[in-house]
């Protein structure tokens, strides 16, 4: 059995669930001992206003912000919400920072996609500052600040911040100046070579790589019948192929013909093709699929190999939301 500090449950961007239901979702979670919600923002709502409503209905669990891009905000705002959720919650805010992708950047919400790195590295940097309460004054590459200052002291100033990353430049930013990276579709060759990279970045900057540390969502699809689990699971690495960031990723944990076969299929936007591009090997080894045996199985090893924390984004396998989410929770819980 996971202990279930070791675990976290993660509603999905684009998720269809009402405000009330994801509360209900993480009062279960809270009270089966996980330790933190992670909201990630998309389509399905402002993840300042979710994680407020998250914190009115719970009491302990942490609250993550996972991942907000650091696009579509002005850092001034970020740390603005940061001190309000971490305020509402009594302290138990955690603030994750992502480039997200430049088509969603351009397509969806109409902005330039520049210089991700260093945007990320100068949000960061305004906002621990902004939290210290004191007047900030900013001369970075892509920002100035001048004279700005919160009107009241927030309630932290060491607001715990994660950077997403899935190369190593963004890695090494991770162990510079963060308190954690935030990976997608963990493996065990990918956390050997995240903690490289930040080991890299952490020591370049004259910090012990021991105070970061590294969180995932892993993709969870807990049924009955194995197979089932394996066909939702391999929907959703076909869906998230579609992205040159993942695309790397993959082929760089071993699956560079499946991620060629991907590329291709989704070029002539056919999607059934690009299903039968991921393999059955390919779904075990980027998600936690199957019965609650093959996924605290899978979740162990993931553990045991450098993950400090499994953030839970539960799939259903029968198109219930709800229920996936629930479901997941009693049965590793």
């Amino acid at each position: 059995m996971i202990a279930p500090d070791r675990l976290a449950l993660g509603i999905e961007p684009n998720s269809s669930l009402s405000v009330l239901d994801m509360m209900k979702c993480a009062q279960l979670a809270e009270k089966k001992g996980f330790a933190a919600t992670w909201v990630a923002e998309g389509r399905g709502g402002e993840v300042f206003a979710l994680l407020s409503a998250l914190a009115a209905g719970t009491s302990r669990m942490r609250l993550g912000a996972g991942i907000l891009s650091v696009f579509v905000r002005s850092p001034w705002i970020v740390a603005a919400g940061a001190a309000t959720v971490d305020e509402v919650s009594g302290g138990r805010f955690m603030l994750g920072l992502g480039a997200g992708h430049k088509s969603v950047t351009e397509d969806r919400y109409g902005l330039a996609y520049d210089r991700p790195t260093q945007r990320m590295r100068e949000v960061a940097n305004i906002v621990r500052r902004a939290l210290s309460g004191e007047p900030v004054n900013v001369e970075g590459e892509i920002f100035r600040l001048s004279g700005a200052q919160l009107s009241r002291r927030p309630v932290r100033s060491d607001v715990p911040i994660y950077i997403a990353a899935t190369g190593e430049r963004v890695l090494e930013l991770a162990g510079e100046i963060a308190d954690g990276a935030f990976l997608m579709f963990p493996t065990e060759n990918s956390l050997r070579t995240s903690w490289q990279h930040i080991g890299d970045g952490a020591r370049r900057a004259n910090r012990d790589p021991g105070e970061v540390d590294i969180v995932a969502y892993v993709f969870t699809c807990v049924a009955a019948e194995r197979r089932a689990a394996i066909e939702s699971c391999r929907r959703t690495i076909a869906y998230f192929g579609r992205l040159p960031h993942y695309n790397s990723l993959f082929a760089r944990d071993g699956f560079p013909r499946e991620t060629e076969r991907l590329k291709d299929a989704w070029a002539q936007n056919d999607e059934a093709r690009a299903m039968r591009a991921v393999t059955d090997e390919m779904v075990l080894a980027l998600s936690a699929t199957g019965t609650p045996d093959d996924i605290a199985l899978r979740l162990d090893a993931l553990l045991q190999a450098g993950l400090k924390q499994a953030v839970l984004f539960p799939i259903s396998a029968d198109g219930d939301a709800k229920s996936a989410i629930l479901r997941t929770i009693e049965f590793l819980s």
